[in-house]
């Protein structure tokens, strides 16, 4: 496996080559760049690798330049001292994103990934995660819902199904994502923003607090005052989420799949 370091910090650049060396006698470091233009050109020279390492802010500009002055299809693993590139880095055709002073484990996972996935398999979930930030803000009369979120769980970014929610909810002015594995992960939107984004058929907003989903209701259970209290797979014991008394008949009538 062929692999091209665009690093512009000498001592870092020795020792990612290091890893790489130490991780697998397969991997041959086919070129070292220092710069944009350096890259470009020995792109343009070179047969291309099948995977690069770039760092991203290089001394004449940042590597994303690299994916509109050239027609590269190869992936690559973004190495960087910053984080605050990560969403611009699974825009293009990206397979992870690495904090300095790469960790040997984490370099070996990506490398791992690298190798598990296919090129079309890996240009889909490029295309999805470019989706999934461009529509953060899709509307129900065009009929298009959120598939997937993308959320951040330290220096990495998840890809988060719809599916995989339970439900929606809001607590001391932070929104999150609960999933059916008892996980959880804050977004930066409201409830009232999502509300118009999640396809109906399968969500509900049962009260001022919670979103739910259909698959992720686990039981229905009268409560006082003629409200309904839900159990949700992967929800913390004991917590409650309870259809607010206004909503009961629109529950009702979107459990029998009258999402109107």
């Amino acid at each position: 496996m062929k692999v091209l370091i665009v690093e512009d910090e000498p001592l870092a650049a020795e020792r990612l080559h290091n890893m790489l060396k130490a991780l697998s006698p397969d991997i041959e470091v086919a070129g070292l760049t220092h710069s944009v233009e350096g890259t470009l050109q020995w792109l343009n020279n070179h047969e291309h690798p099948d995977l690069g390492f770039f760092d991203i802010r290089l001394g004449d500009g940042l590597s994303f330049e690299l994916f509109k002055k050239s027609e590269f299809r190869f992936p690559v693993i973004f190495t960087t001292a910053y984080d605050e590139y990560a969403i611009q880095a699974f825009k293009v055709n990206s397979v992870d994103y690495l904090l300095k002073p790469v960790d040997e484990e984490e370099l070996e996972n990506a490398v791992q990934k690298f190798r598990q996935n296919t090129v079309p398999l890996n240009e889909a979930v490029q295309e999805a995660v470019r989706q999934a930030i461009l529509n953060t803000s899709v509307s129900m009369q065009a009929g298009n819902f959120k598939e997937r979120f993308v959320v951040r769980v330290g220096p990495r970014i998840k890809l988060i199904p719809v599916q995989d929610i339970v439900a929606i909810i809001s607590q001391a002015k932070n929104t999150y994502l609960c999933v059916g594995d008892g996980h959880r992960y804050g977004i930066d939107q409201s409830l009232d923003q999502l509300e118009g984004q999640l396809h109906p058929v399968h969500f509900f907003r049962i009260n001022r607090k919670a979103i739910v989903r259909l698959d992720g209701i686990q039981d229905i259970v009268s409560h006082s005052a003629s409200r309904l209290k839900l159990k949700a797979t992967g929800l913390e014991a004991g917590e409650e989420l309870v259809v607010s008394r206004d909503r009961v008949k629109h529950f009702k009538a979107w459990l029998e799949g009258d999402c109107k």
